[in-house]
């Protein structure tokens, strides 16, 4: 199936939240350190579980998922309604390194299902999160590279500055909460207030 590329104003949208997906799963990252080192477990795992959801998107974005057929065992397959590196640059591989699937199965198995092999884990799951978010930002960032390369700028200008971003609020961990300024502007399109629906 033949991916169309989006234009420059779809592009600069799409870019902009993916640019709050990386930011946010660094954010998240860091405030799960701090949240180690001292303050409420509820707290740390929540930022965890923020710092896995938004990783898990990144991955079915920069990677898809497995898809292996007979005729092509490295098939890779996106959402069709989803956004996905073809939207932008018509050489991206589509089979990185297979550790992504590996992150993929965890999160599905013990944070987004509720999976056999979750309940029968009794003291909980442990997670290589640095590894795993340093493992996204090198791919996140070879995906800018791409987009740099297929001529597009201004769209990998966009998408860099997201990536410096997310990677300076991951080294730099916050020092106290509430958070002052050491979390991603949310914008327009992920805000959701109390009374209305998330749907």
């Amino acid at each position: 199936m033949t991916t169309l590329p989006l234009d420059d104003r779809q592009s600069q949208a799409a870019s902009a939240h993916l640019n709050y997906e990386v930011k946010m799963m660094a954010a998240m990252y860091a405030w799960t350190v701090r949240f180690d080192q001292e303050g409420p477990a509820l707290m740390k795992n929540a930022c965890l579980e923020s710092a896995l959801i938004h990783m898990r998107l990144l991955i079915e974005f920069l990677a898809g998922r497995t898809s292996p057929t007979k005729a092509d065992p490295l098939r890779r397959k996106w959402n069709s309604r989803d956004v996905r590196p073809a939207h932008f640059v018509s050489d991206w591989p589509g089979f990185p390194d297979k550790r992504l699937d590996g992150y993929l199965q965890m999160a599905d198995e013990y944070l987004v299902h509720m999976s056999i092999a979750r309940a029968q884990t009794i003291a909980g799951r442990g997670w290589a999160l640095e590894t795993m978010v340093d493992h996204i930002l090198l791919e996140f960032a070879n995906f800018v590279d791409a987009v740099d390369r297929a001529g597009r700028s201004v769209v990998a200008m966009t998408l860099r500055t997201g990536l410096t971003t997310a990677q300076y609020l991951k080294t730099n961990p916050p020092d106290s909460w509430p958070p002052e300024s050491s979390l991603p502007e949310v914008p327009e399109g992920h805000r959701f207030n109390a009374g209305q629906s998330c749907s």
